[in-house]
Order: structure tokens, then C-alpha cells, then sequence
């Protein structure tokens, strides 16, 4: 035992005796050794004894000496402030106050004091609530393990139900392809038949012509020239009937544009057709056919019901709208806006507040994410791409690709970069600059250009048309509509439903500082005004993960609308 936790025998000390005490009366509060406490017993019967390295940890938890500026005993405690103090520090603390008793006085019932009860109900009371909590908190540890395990079962079992849905869409796919081979293909066999048939009675046609011109007399040639030139008749005509009756004919695999979608909503990967193909004998007459072809009679539901509602204004006016501007968003739920007049790339974060400005080379047109920090810029009239990284505060330019012509509307689609250009189409680049190809679209008049699901689609502002095409250029539908008759920025939702903001027609003559926004349903067939608000557009953009429309306005404002 040090010397700290030791204390003498007070009996000892009476008769100048230095021994070390290894009890303590609790009850007069006095150190004894260990003849010395029986002794003091026999007296006191009544008197409880702890020892005196319990004493010891006791008395690091009750002070007994006031700590304010000096070593002093405890002697005083005042009711009103509930305090205890020393004398030295009463005249200064609790001179004026009633109440005031001795030590002595006040813990006379301590033991059995109110306070010291409820203290021990408290303690008694938290310290249950203590283990409680921790049993909880076990149970739940435990419990989340087994949620661990069930969801790695549930996500393998999914795996195994993706997996197998696919490998029986693409069993019933390759069943079908099949059919529509084998269709098409006795189709083609049963025409080569006749045309070989009628090829036989032309060569037969062709030898009697000669055999009457040199072996017959001059009264038989006549005759048979007769005869033969109606029978001629008959074979130009069968022959000029099966010519205005022939198609080329291909097969295609159109692919559904949910493919992508959630398991549930996946029926089939496409279809596979027979598609009749004009030959140029016949195209004129295709093409009316296909005038005259009929629309279906009603719209999509989901052009029908879906409605917009604002959630919050992004961004106030920024400038004099003298630029078009174009924005997006990145993988991790920020905002991007370009601001033209600025320089910048106006950054805002998941809730649409104000993040950061990045400046850039010159006036931005029109940007698209490649991933969460790094984007592809257009400088429209200066005929440059950039590759921006933003995890520094001014952003590095990594890249920068010149262009032959003007280039405008960006989207970045499965490794590879998807340009505007003027006069050439849409230029198709992968993030290091190298372009793969040119997709021939006439450019004139499109500004904004987006993709989606293996879908291109752009706004011609001057022909006042919304187009979608397929990675080759083909055109699929182009929507022509009152509704927009000068469309600006696009953007598809998952499915196929494209949301396109624009002047109107009606928009001009009810309010020219007006424009509208629609949705075109997945065929192009539809649309239908959602939003009318005051203002000039500029671009918009759907948030596929976040499921949230941004509207960019030209004067620089931006406002977040939830689809309901």
C-alpha cells in the first residue's frame, strides 16, 4: 500500500503510537487498526466498519475539500443555492443568504434522507435502462447480420430470376427469329420459282423468234410474228406484275426501348420482323402508302396522367440572355448549368443549392456528364470540345478536341462522346479525342441533342420538328405539333417519353413572353402541353436517376420540377 492510501490508527495517536489504520468506522468517521477497532466495537457495538482501501476509493469520489482557490475542509451548505462551500468562501458566496447550516447539521439524516433515496431509484432506474439499451442494441446487431444474410440470399435469388428471364426472353426471341426466317425465306424461294418459271417461257419465246426468222418461209414468218407478238403481250404483262409486286425484304431486331428498365417491367428484349423494303421501281408508290397510313387512336396513359409539380427555384436570372445555354446532371445528383456570359460551369448540389463555379475556356453552349467529377463542354461558335475535371476548385482541362465546324448539342452514352457539328452530323468520339465515326444527320437548325437507350434525339428549332433515330441516323418517328412549333432543348425519361421545351403557335398569340414544355409519348406520335410559363427557353433536362425535370430558362434561370 503507497503512503497515499494509507492512515494512521486515531486511537494509536492518542498515546503518540504511529500505526497504519486498516478500518473505518463509517459511523463516527474515525481510522482504526485492527486492535483498535475492537476495542472502539466494544463500546459500539452498533457501529458498521468498511476497510480502508474501500474508504480510500470512496474518498476519490466525495471531495471533501473545496477546490475554488484553497485546500479547505467543507463546512457550510446553503439550502438556497443547494452549494457547499468553506468558511472562507461563505462571506463571498452566501453572506446574505438564510438557510445556511454547518456540515454537521445539514448530513444529520443523511442515510436516510429523500435525496439519497431517490438518488439510489435514479441511478437504479438508469442503470436498467442502460442494460436494456445495450440488449437492444445487441439484438439489433444480431438481427442485422441475419438481414445481411437474407439480402445476399434475396439478391442472388434475383440474380438467378434476371438471369433467367433473360435467357428465356432470348430463347423465345431466337424461337421467333426462326419463324420469321423461315417465313421469309419460303417467301423468296416460292418468287425465284415463278420468276424462273416465266425466265423458261421467255428463252422459249426468244428460240421460236429465231427459228421463224431463219428457217420459215416468208408467209409462216408472218404468221408467227403474229402469234408470237401476242404471246409476248401476255408474258410482259405477267412479268410487269410481278416487277411492281416486288420488295426487298431484311430482317431487322428492333430493341425494346425498356430493356434497360427494372426486371419487372421487362417482356422482351424487341421483335424480330419482316420488313418490306421498297425497290426504287416502287418507291414513289411506298412512300404514299405510308402517307396514307393510319395513326393509332389513343395516347400512351402515362402521357395522359403525368403532371409536373416545381419543387424549388435552383437558379435566379443570371444574365441578359444573350447565349443559349445547356445543362445536366452527374451521377452523384449534382446540377450543372452552363453560363455563357460568365465562363463558368455553375455547379449546385443534390438539394439544388449553390455549390461552386468552375471557370472554363470561353462561352460554354451546351455540357453532359461523363462521370461525377469530370464533363465534356461545347464552345459552339469557337469549335472546341474540352474535358473538364472538377475535383479542384478552378477545374483542370484533361482534354480538348478542335472541331472542323461549329459544334453544339452534347451527350455522352456508353463510353463514347456525342457531338453536333455543323454540316457534318453528329460526330462520334471516344473521351480521348479519337472520332470512331460521323453519323449523317442533317444538322441545320439543331441545337440540342441528347441520347438515351440507344436512341438519338435532337430538336430542328428552325423546321420546328423533335426527331428520334437510331445509332446509325435512321430516322424512327419525327413529331411535328402546334403545340411546339419551335422546340429548343430535349430530354427521354427511361421508357421512351421525351419531355421538349419550346415556343408554341398559341404561346406567341396569347403570350409572346411565353413558352411551353410537353411530353412526346415513346412512338412520336403524341404530345401533350404540360406547362406553360413566362420567359424565353433555353434547355432542359431529365434526371433518370433522380427522377426530376430541369428547366433552363434563357435569361439564366433554372427551376427543379418533380414528375407526379
Amino acid at each position: 500500500m503507497s503512503a497515499l492510501d494509507t492512515k494512521p490508527c486515531c486511537h494509536c495517536e492518542t498515546r503518540h503510537v504511529s500505526k497504519d489504520a486498516d478500518a473505518w468506522c463509517i459511523t463516527c468517521e474515525k481510522a482504526f487498526c485492527h486492535k483498535c477497532r475492537y476495542t472502539h466495537l466494544s463500546g459500539n457495538s452498533n457501529h458498521k466498519f468498511i476497510s480502508i482501501q474501500k474508504y480510500n476509493k470512496l474518498a476519490l469520489t466525495v471531495h471533501k475539500i473545496c477546490k475554488h482557490d484553497h485546500d479547505s475542509k467543507f463546512h457550510i451548505y446553503c439550502k438556497f443555492h443547494d452549494d457547499i462551500t468553506c468558511n472562507k468562501c461563505k462571506p463571498e458566496t452566501h453572506s446574505k443568504c438564510n438557510g445556511v447550516q454547518t456540515i454537521q447539521e445539514a448530513s444529520k439524516d443523511a442515510k436516510t434522507s429523500f435525496q439519497l433515496s431517490d438518488l439510489e431509484k435514479k441511478v437504479s432506474e438508469l442503470s436498467g435502462t442502460l442494460q436494456k439499451l445495450i440488449a437492444s442494441r445487441t439484438k439489433n446487431l444480431n438481427t442485422i447480420k441475419d438481414q445481411k444474410k437474407k439480402i445476399e440470399t434475396e439478391l442472388e435469388t434475383l440474380r438467378k430470376k434476371i438471369n433467367d428471364h433473360i435467357t428465356k426472353i432470348q430463347k423465345n426471341l431466337l424461337g421467333e427469329l426462326n419463324k420469321v426466317y423461315e417465313r421469309t425465306k419460303a417467301e423468296l424461294d416460292e418468287s425465284l420459282k415463278e420468276l424462273d418459271r416465266e425466265k423458261t417461257l421467255i428463252h422459249d419465246l426468244k428460240d421460236k423468234t429465231i427459228q421463224i426468222k431463219h428457217l420459215s418461209t416468208n408467209v409462216e414468218t408472218f404468221l408467227g410474228t403474229q402469234q408470237l407478238r401476242k404471246r409476248y403481250a401476255v408474258d410482259e404483262k405477267h412479268t410487269s406484275d410481278m416487277l411492281r409486286g416486288i420488295k426487298h425484304v431484311y430482317l431487322r431486331l428492333s430493341v425494346s426501348p425498356v430493356v434497360q428498365s427494372l426486371v419487372s417491367d421487362i417482356t422482351s428484349f424487341g421483335i424480330v420482323e419482316m420488313v418490306n423494303k421498297p425497290d426504287k421501281v416502287s418507291d414513289d408508290e411506298h412512300k404514299l402508302s405510308e402517307s396514307r397510313a393510319g395513326k393509332i387512336s389513343t395516347p400512351p396513359r402515362f402521357v395522359m396522367r403525368v403532371k409536373l409539380h416545381l419543387r424549388k427555384t435552383i437558379k435566379s436570372p443570371s444574365d441578359s440572355g444573350e447565349y443559349m445555354k445547356g445543362c445536366t446532371s452527374s451521377s452523384n445528383g449534382q446540377m450543372i448549368f452552363t453560363e455563357p456570359s460568365k465562363k463558368v460551369l455553375s455547379i449546385y448540389d443534390t438539394k439544388g443549392n449553390f455549390y461552386n463555379n468552375v471557370p472554363v475556356s470561353a462561352h460554354p453552349f451546351d455540357v453532359t456528364a461523363i462521370n461525377y467529377y469530370t464533363f465534356a463542354v461545347t464552345y459552339d461558335k469557337m469549335s472546341f470540345i474540352e474535358i473538364l475535371d472538377i475535383t479542384k476548385i478552378n477545374g483542370i482541362v484533361t482534354n480538348r478536341y478542335r472541331t472542323n465546324y461549329p459544334c453544339r448539342g452534347i451527350s455522352y452514352m456508353s463510353g463514347q462522346i456525342y457531338v453536333v457539328v455543323e454540316t457534318e452530323g453528329i460526330q462520334v468520339m471516344d473521351i480521348s479525342g479519337n472520332v470512331q465515326k460521323i453519323i449523317p444527320i442533317n444538322v441545320n437548325g439543331v441545337r440540342f441533342f441528347t441520347t438515351s437507350n440507344s436512341r438519338l434525339y435532337y430538336t430542328n428549332t428552325d423546321a420546328g420538328t423533335v426527331h428520334c433515330c437510331d445509332m446509325r441516323g435512321k430516322e424512327i418517328w419525327k413529331f411535328e405539333d402546334k403545340n411546339i412549333s419551335r422546340p429548343h432543348g430535349l430530354g427521354p425519361d427511361s421508357s421512351g417519353n421525351v419531355f421538349v421545351v419550346g415556343y408554341s403557335d398559341a404561346a406567341k398569340t396569347i403570350a409572346p413572353n411565353s413558352y411551353d414544355v410537353i411530353l412526346v409519348s415513346p412512338d412520336g406520335r403524341y404530345g401533350r402541353k404540360l406547362l406553360r410559363r413566362s420567359g424565353s427557353p433555353s434547355s432542359i433536362h431529365f434526371d433518370k436517376r433522380n427522377k426530376r425535370l430541369l428547366l433552363y430558362s434563357h435569361d439564366g434561370s433554372a427551376d427543379w420540377y418533380d414528375i407526379v
